[in-house]
């Protein structure tokens, strides 16, 4: 890509915003098909028991799950959540892609089918 000065990229952009809606529509797709997503507890004691990298949800779920394990469960049920065995300097836990510790080879069957599954449902109008 051009290195061009920020102002006249959102000039050009001003005049015709297709590269913005195309870019963004494909982000969302992707990210519906994308469904690779785990929780990763930060606490190595916690983390030999409850981490998830192999939980297949989209980075949507795995962020609310992230935010709920990082604020709501410490709020609620842990009152003294500073000096906890879940607390960690990073949080409670947070998200990890399958990807991050297996290759991308063996997932690749799953992904074309997501995207094959995500084409019939927008064609049914369903997403």
């Amino acid at each position: 890509m051009y290195n061009l000065p920020n102002n006249i990229i959102q000039l050009i952009y001003s005049f015709d915003s297709t590269y913005h809606q195309s870019y963004t529509a494909l982000k969302k797709e992707f990210l519906q098909v994308n469904d690779f997503w785990g929780l990763k507890f930060n606490n190595s004691q916690v983390s030999q028991k409850m981490t998830s990298d192999k939980m297949r949800s989209n980075y949507q779920q795995i962020k609310n799950l992230t935010n709920y394990w990082n604020t709501n469960f410490l709020k609620n049920h842990c009152p003294n959540y500073l000096e906890n065995i879940w607390q960690d300097k990073n949080g409670v836990c947070s998200a990890i892609h399958y990807t991050d510790n297996n290759k991308w080879g063996n997932n690749w069957k799953i992904f074309m089918q997501n995207i094959k599954c995500y084409k019939f449902l927008k064609s049914k109008n369903c997403v």
